[in-house]
Protein backbone atom coordinates (compact mmCIF):
# COMPACT_ATOMS: atom_id res chain seq x y z
CA UNK A 1 0.00 0.00 0.00
CA UNK A 2 1.66 3.33 -1.27
CA UNK A 3 4.68 1.58 -2.07
CA UNK A 4 4.79 -0.53 1.08
CA UNK A 5 4.22 -4.42 1.42
CA UNK A 6 2.25 -4.69 4.38
CA UNK A 7 2.58 -7.45 6.95
CA UNK A 8 1.31 -6.83 10.02
CA UNK A 9 -1.73 -8.99 10.48
CA UNK A 10 -4.63 -6.65 11.48
CA UNK A 11 -3.57 -4.20 8.34
CA UNK A 12 -3.57 -6.94 6.09
CA UNK A 13 -7.36 -8.32 6.70
CA UNK A 14 -8.15 -4.46 6.15
CA UNK A 15 -6.83 -4.27 3.26
CA UNK A 16 -8.19 -7.71 1.92
CA UNK A 17 -11.02 -8.20 3.29
CA UNK A 18 -10.68 -11.71 4.16
CA UNK A 19 -12.18 -11.81 7.87
CA UNK A 20 -12.54 -10.01 10.82
CA UNK A 21 -9.63 -8.03 12.30
CA UNK A 22 -8.68 -8.52 15.93
CA UNK A 23 -9.72 -12.32 16.27
CA UNK A 24 -7.42 -15.09 17.21
CA UNK A 25 -7.54 -16.92 13.86
CA UNK A 26 -8.36 -14.71 11.10
CA UNK A 27 -5.77 -12.22 11.14
CA UNK A 28 -3.14 -14.44 12.23
CA UNK A 29 -4.07 -17.64 9.38
CA UNK A 30 -3.72 -14.55 6.95
CA UNK A 31 -0.68 -12.89 8.07
CA UNK A 32 1.15 -16.62 7.84
CA UNK A 33 0.01 -17.57 4.79
CA UNK A 34 0.73 -14.03 3.39
CA UNK A 35 4.92 -14.63 4.79
CA UNK A 36 5.15 -17.81 3.79
CA UNK A 37 5.17 -16.14 -0.14
CA UNK A 38 6.86 -12.42 1.11
CA UNK A 39 9.84 -14.45 2.81
CA UNK A 40 9.94 -17.46 1.02
CA UNK A 41 9.32 -16.86 -2.42
CA UNK A 42 6.68 -19.28 -2.72
CA UNK A 43 3.73 -20.52 -4.46
CA UNK A 44 1.36 -21.41 -1.93
CA UNK A 45 -1.82 -23.00 -1.43
CA UNK A 46 -3.72 -24.12 1.80
CA UNK A 47 -2.85 -28.07 2.82
CA UNK A 48 -5.00 -30.28 2.34
CA UNK A 49 -7.56 -31.21 3.87
CA UNK A 50 -8.88 -27.37 4.57
CA UNK A 51 -9.54 -27.48 7.69
CA UNK A 52 -8.05 -26.03 11.24
CA UNK A 53 -5.83 -29.18 12.27
CA UNK A 54 -5.99 -29.78 16.39
CA UNK A 55 -3.24 -30.91 17.61
CA UNK A 56 -2.76 -33.27 20.47
CA UNK A 57 -3.69 -32.02 23.50
CA UNK A 58 -0.67 -31.80 26.07
CA UNK A 59 -1.18 -34.47 28.99
CA UNK A 60 0.91 -33.83 31.20
CA UNK A 61 -1.92 -30.96 32.00
CA UNK A 62 -3.96 -33.70 33.67
CA UNK A 63 -3.97 -35.47 36.76
CA UNK A 64 -5.83 -38.88 37.20
CA UNK A 65 -7.27 -40.04 40.54
CA UNK A 66 -5.33 -41.74 42.84
CA UNK A 67 -6.89 -44.73 42.12
CA UNK A 68 -7.71 -44.80 38.94
CA UNK A 69 -7.69 -48.20 36.88
CA UNK A 70 -7.30 -46.11 33.63
CA UNK A 71 -4.27 -43.71 32.21
CA UNK A 72 -5.50 -40.63 30.36
CA UNK A 73 -4.06 -42.11 27.53
CA UNK A 74 -7.08 -44.50 27.34
CA UNK A 75 -9.72 -41.10 28.12
CA UNK A 76 -8.24 -39.88 24.80
CA UNK A 77 -8.90 -40.72 20.74
CA UNK A 78 -8.46 -39.43 17.15
CA UNK A 79 -12.16 -40.20 15.31
CA UNK A 80 -11.07 -38.55 12.51
CA UNK A 81 -8.03 -37.27 10.70
CA UNK A 82 -4.27 -38.00 11.59
CA UNK A 83 -1.90 -37.90 14.46
CA UNK A 84 1.24 -38.22 12.41
CA UNK A 85 1.15 -37.11 8.81
CA UNK A 86 2.32 -38.91 6.30
CA UNK A 87 3.77 -35.48 4.46
CA UNK A 88 6.77 -34.44 6.82
CA UNK A 89 8.37 -32.78 4.31
CA UNK A 90 5.25 -30.14 3.97
CA UNK A 91 4.10 -30.34 7.47
CA UNK A 92 5.00 -32.29 10.20
CA UNK A 93 2.61 -31.75 12.66
CA UNK A 94 -0.90 -33.35 13.49
CA UNK A 95 -3.98 -33.57 11.47
CA UNK A 96 -6.78 -33.93 13.77
CA UNK A 97 -10.04 -32.97 12.67
CA UNK A 98 -12.39 -34.76 15.49
CA UNK A 99 -11.09 -36.01 18.46
CA UNK A 100 -12.79 -37.43 21.67
CA UNK A 101 -12.23 -36.98 25.34
CA UNK A 102 -14.11 -39.75 27.41
CA UNK A 103 -14.62 -42.10 30.33
CA UNK A 104 -13.52 -46.02 28.95
CA UNK A 105 -15.79 -48.47 29.84
CA UNK A 106 -15.36 -50.53 32.98
CA UNK A 107 -13.30 -47.42 34.44
CA UNK A 108 -13.79 -46.47 38.31
CA UNK A 109 -13.94 -42.83 37.65
CA UNK A 110 -15.76 -39.88 36.11
CA UNK A 111 -14.49 -37.12 34.36
CA UNK A 112 -14.95 -34.86 36.94
CA UNK A 113 -12.37 -36.83 38.91
CA UNK A 114 -9.67 -35.72 36.32
CA UNK A 115 -7.97 -32.67 36.95
CA UNK A 116 -6.80 -30.50 34.74
CA UNK A 117 -3.96 -27.66 35.98
CA UNK A 118 -5.11 -28.51 39.36
CA UNK A 119 -8.60 -27.96 38.81
CA UNK A 120 -11.44 -31.02 38.60
CA UNK A 121 -12.84 -31.28 35.07
CA UNK A 122 -16.56 -29.49 34.56
CA UNK A 123 -16.06 -27.61 31.27
CA UNK A 124 -15.22 -28.69 27.71
CA UNK A 125 -13.27 -25.46 27.83
CA UNK A 126 -10.79 -26.52 30.21
CA UNK A 127 -9.76 -29.18 27.79
CA UNK A 128 -9.63 -26.59 25.49
CA UNK A 129 -6.92 -24.91 26.88
CA UNK A 130 -4.59 -27.94 26.95
CA UNK A 131 -3.98 -27.96 22.91
CA UNK A 132 -3.69 -25.83 20.07
CA UNK A 133 -5.17 -25.50 16.45
CA UNK A 134 -3.42 -25.05 13.78
CA UNK A 135 -4.46 -24.14 9.88
CA UNK A 136 -1.23 -24.84 7.21
CA UNK A 137 -0.37 -23.45 4.05
CA UNK A 138 2.06 -25.34 1.67
CA UNK A 139 4.55 -24.29 -0.07
CA UNK A 140 5.55 -24.39 -3.77
CA UNK A 141 8.81 -23.96 -5.36
CA UNK A 142 8.25 -20.60 -7.73
CA UNK A 143 9.67 -21.20 -11.31
CA UNK A 144 13.22 -19.76 -12.21
CA UNK A 145 12.98 -16.10 -12.23
CA UNK A 146 9.13 -15.72 -11.13
CA UNK A 147 8.43 -13.16 -8.40
CA UNK A 148 5.84 -12.79 -5.88
CA UNK A 149 2.86 -10.56 -7.05
CA UNK A 150 2.03 -7.38 -5.38
CA UNK A 151 -1.82 -6.22 -5.39
CA UNK A 152 -3.04 -2.86 -4.26
CA UNK A 153 -5.75 -3.03 -1.38
CA UNK A 154 -8.74 -4.25 -2.09
CA UNK A 155 -11.34 -1.02 -3.11
CA UNK A 156 -15.36 -1.32 -2.21
CA UNK A 157 -17.67 -1.66 -4.83
CA UNK A 158 -19.46 0.87 -7.04
CA UNK A 159 -22.38 0.18 -5.59
CA UNK A 160 -22.79 -1.32 -1.86
CA UNK A 161 -24.37 -4.43 -1.47
CA UNK A 162 -25.45 -5.20 2.13
CA UNK A 163 -24.22 -8.21 3.90
CA UNK A 164 -25.19 -10.28 6.96
CA UNK A 165 -22.57 -10.46 10.13
CA UNK A 166 -24.71 -12.19 12.90
CA UNK A 167 -28.14 -13.80 13.20
CA UNK A 168 -29.18 -14.85 16.31
CA UNK A 169 -31.65 -14.64 19.31
CA UNK A 170 -31.48 -10.68 20.47
CA UNK A 171 -30.96 -12.29 24.05
CA UNK A 172 -27.87 -13.89 23.21
CA UNK A 173 -26.40 -10.96 22.13
CA UNK A 174 -27.65 -8.62 24.51
CA UNK A 175 -25.88 -11.22 27.00
CA UNK A 176 -23.06 -11.22 25.10
CA UNK A 177 -22.58 -7.66 25.37
CA UNK A 178 -23.30 -7.03 28.84
CA UNK A 179 -21.02 -9.49 29.70
CA UNK A 180 -18.15 -8.11 27.06
CA UNK A 181 -17.95 -12.15 25.58
CA UNK A 182 -15.98 -12.64 22.45
CA UNK A 183 -14.90 -8.97 22.28
CA UNK A 184 -12.26 -10.49 20.04
CA UNK A 185 -14.29 -12.65 18.26
CA UNK A 186 -17.43 -14.14 17.11
CA UNK A 187 -20.51 -13.60 19.24
CA UNK A 188 -22.14 -17.04 18.20
CA UNK A 189 -21.29 -20.07 16.25
CA UNK A 190 -24.31 -21.49 16.39
CA UNK A 191 -26.99 -21.84 13.60
CA UNK A 192 -30.44 -20.07 14.92
CA UNK A 193 -32.96 -22.55 15.06
CA UNK A 194 -36.79 -21.64 14.14
CA UNK A 195 -39.73 -24.54 14.00
CA UNK A 196 -42.19 -25.16 11.44
CA UNK A 197 -45.70 -23.99 12.06
CA UNK A 198 -44.35 -21.34 14.76
CA UNK A 199 -43.77 -17.95 14.61
CA UNK A 200 -40.26 -16.88 16.60
CA UNK A 201 -39.83 -13.73 17.73
CA UNK A 202 -36.74 -11.19 18.76
CA UNK A 203 -34.37 -12.50 16.25
CA UNK A 204 -31.13 -9.85 16.25
CA UNK A 205 -29.59 -9.82 12.61
CA UNK A 206 -26.80 -7.77 12.38
CA UNK A 207 -26.04 -6.46 9.19
CA UNK A 208 -23.50 -4.06 7.18
CA UNK A 209 -24.11 -1.84 3.97
CA UNK A 210 -27.99 -2.75 4.80
CA UNK A 211 -30.88 0.19 5.45
CA UNK A 212 -34.19 0.77 6.96
CA UNK A 213 -35.90 -0.75 4.14
CA UNK A 214 -33.52 -3.61 3.48
CA UNK A 215 -35.53 -7.22 3.07
CA UNK A 216 -34.26 -10.33 4.47
CA UNK A 217 -35.50 -13.59 2.19
CA UNK A 218 -35.02 -16.67 3.60
CA UNK A 219 -36.73 -18.87 1.12
CA UNK A 220 -40.01 -20.24 0.55
CA UNK A 221 -42.50 -20.38 3.49
CA UNK A 222 -40.57 -18.37 5.93
CA UNK A 223 -42.05 -14.44 6.15
CA UNK A 224 -39.79 -12.25 7.68
CA UNK A 225 -41.17 -8.48 9.43
CA UNK A 226 -39.05 -6.20 10.65
CA UNK A 227 -39.78 -5.23 14.32
CA UNK A 228 -37.51 -2.53 15.50
CA UNK A 229 -34.01 -1.03 13.21
CA UNK A 230 -30.87 0.42 14.84
CA UNK A 231 -28.47 2.54 12.75
CA UNK A 232 -25.37 1.64 14.87
CA UNK A 233 -22.84 3.46 12.56
CA UNK A 234 -19.55 3.03 11.05
CA UNK A 235 -21.97 1.33 8.31
CA UNK A 236 -23.48 -1.00 10.72
CA UNK A 237 -27.11 -1.81 11.60
CA UNK A 238 -29.40 -4.08 13.91
CA UNK A 239 -32.30 -5.42 12.87
CA UNK A 240 -34.80 -7.22 15.30
CA UNK A 241 -37.30 -9.59 13.03
CA UNK A 242 -39.82 -11.96 13.83
CA UNK A 243 -39.55 -15.26 11.67
CA UNK A 244 -42.99 -17.09 10.90
CA UNK A 245 -42.58 -20.46 9.54
CA UNK A 246 -45.16 -21.96 7.60
CA UNK A 247 -46.49 -25.41 8.53
CA UNK A 248 -45.70 -26.74 5.26
CA UNK A 249 -42.13 -25.28 5.06
CA UNK A 250 -39.51 -27.75 4.63
CA UNK A 251 -36.78 -28.46 7.34
CA UNK A 252 -33.15 -28.00 7.08
CA UNK A 253 -30.84 -25.29 6.73
CA UNK A 254 -32.00 -21.78 5.18
CA UNK A 255 -29.73 -19.33 2.98
CA UNK A 256 -30.31 -16.04 3.62
CA UNK A 257 -30.52 -13.10 0.77
CA UNK A 258 -31.28 -9.56 1.43
CA UNK A 259 -31.01 -6.91 -0.46
CA UNK A 260 -31.58 -3.23 -0.21
CA UNK A 261 -33.28 -2.31 -3.64
CA UNK A 262 -35.52 -4.57 -5.98
CA UNK A 263 -32.92 -4.67 -8.18
CA UNK A 264 -29.97 -5.54 -6.02
CA UNK A 265 -28.44 -9.05 -7.08
CA UNK A 266 -29.66 -11.79 -4.12
CA UNK A 267 -26.61 -13.88 -3.20
CA UNK A 268 -27.80 -16.27 -0.81
CA UNK A 269 -25.63 -16.81 2.93
CA UNK A 270 -25.54 -20.52 4.39
CA UNK A 271 -25.13 -21.51 7.66
CA UNK A 272 -27.41 -18.50 9.29
CA UNK A 273 -30.92 -20.83 9.80
CA UNK A 274 -32.41 -23.89 10.60
CA UNK A 275 -36.07 -25.07 10.67
CA UNK A 276 -36.08 -28.04 12.66
CA UNK A 277 -39.47 -30.22 13.54
CA UNK A 278 -41.94 -28.79 15.52
CA UNK A 279 -41.49 -29.97 18.91
CA UNK A 280 -38.12 -29.65 19.04
CA UNK A 281 -37.13 -26.82 21.05
CA UNK A 282 -37.66 -26.09 24.41
CA UNK A 283 -40.80 -23.75 25.55
CA UNK A 284 -38.97 -21.20 27.76
CA UNK A 285 -40.96 -18.80 30.41
CA UNK A 286 -38.59 -15.71 29.98
CA UNK A 287 -39.79 -12.68 29.07
CA UNK A 288 -38.24 -11.26 25.74
CA UNK A 289 -36.22 -8.33 25.96
CA UNK A 290 -36.77 -5.80 23.17
CA UNK A 291 -35.37 -2.57 24.66
CA UNK A 292 -32.69 -1.17 22.18
CA UNK A 293 -29.20 -1.23 22.90
CA UNK A 294 -27.30 1.02 25.04
CA UNK A 295 -24.66 3.37 23.99
CA UNK A 296 -21.96 1.26 25.40
CA UNK A 297 -23.53 -1.57 24.01
CA UNK A 298 -23.45 0.07 20.73
CA UNK A 299 -19.53 1.19 21.00
CA UNK A 300 -18.66 -2.64 22.27
CA UNK A 301 -20.73 -4.04 18.90
CA UNK A 302 -18.82 -1.90 16.18
CA UNK A 303 -15.22 -2.99 17.73
CA UNK A 304 -16.17 -6.62 17.47
CA UNK A 305 -18.33 -5.69 13.72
Amino acid sequence: MNGTILKDANQLICASQYGQIYRNSDPRIGQSVNLLVQDHDLLITLTNPIALYGQKPDLSMFEMPANANKTIQDCYTIVRGLENNSGKAYYPNNMILHSRFFVPEGANFTLSDIKINGVPMKWGSQIADTFQVQLAGTGIPASSGQKPEIFPPVADAPVLLPNIQYVLDYDVLSASLYNKLNSLSNLTSCITQVEVGKTTDNIAILTYNATKNTQFDFGPGITTTINSYQDLGNNGQLFVVSLEVDSSASTGQKPLALYNTSTDPKYPIAGVLEVVPAGTLPTLSTKKNATALSEAQVEHLKAIL
